[in-house]
């Protein structure tokens, strides 16, 4: 399902550590801290489940991530960057459990599955460390939201169509009663409305006048 579209932002990843993308070599280590091998295979687990397309990733690339945050002056842009992600779990969860644009199962499955993860405070990257406390949780939702792009967009486009429908009867937006099938409709009525306005904008051609010999 996907009527609207819209453009994504550049990867949190690709932003801030372009060494991931060419092997991930690299020590583990965080400052005095080397991350937990454990936590790296569950991190990866979670990935897999979360963005099926995704490509593991490596104890060495999370850290230089981590290190590229703490130790440069991307410092300040990396934890606002982290803040903005996270935010957007939220956004994720609003239409997962909006019941009139019902989202596809297997896409609810995986913003369930990011929930859980992001929810717990003692994950691959314990949540109480300075700056970089929830890396992990905004590499999830930054994949996520990149997978889900179509369906997000789409999503804003459904609830503009119930402000709308709202709007036009007078009542509070969480009062009208439409679903993804009103909403395909009127999009596409709207479509035939603008196709027949361009039909009928076109003046007629006097083929008689017009095309002439000589």
């Amino acid at each position: 399902m996907s009527v609207t579209s819209r453009s994504v932002a550049p990867s949190l990843l690709s932003g801030f550590v372009p060494a991931l993308n060419n092997g991930g070599e690299g020590t583990p280590r965080i400052g005095a801290t080397t991350l937990d091998p454990a936590k790296v295979e569950a991190f990866n687990q979670v990935l897999v489940r979360v963005c099926p397309r995704a490509r593991p990733l490596a104890a060495g690339q999370i850290a230089a991530a981590a290190r590229r945050l703490l130790f440069t002056d991307a410092r300040e842009r990396g934890a606002g960057s982290i803040e903005r992600r996270v935010a957007r779990i939220e956004e994720l969860e609003r239409m997962r459990a909006d019941g009139g644009f019902a989202l596809d199962d297997g896409a609810s499955s995986r913003i369930r599955e990011l929930v859980a993860y992001v929810e717990n405070a003692d994950d691959l990257i314990p949540d109480d460390t300075p700056v970089i406390g929830q890396l992990d949780d905004a590499i999830l939702i930054d994949l996520l939201l990149r997978e889900l792009g179509p369906e997000l967009a789409d999503y804003a486009d459904y609830c503009a169509f119930r402000r709308e429908v709202a709007e036009r009867e007078g009542i509070a937006p969480e009062a009208v009663r439409v679903d993804c099938a009103d909403w395909i409709a009127a999009r596409r009525r709207e479509i035939e409305e603008h196709r027949a306005e361009r039909r009928g904008g076109y003046a007629p051609l006097d083929v008689a006048t017009s095309f002439k010999i000589g």
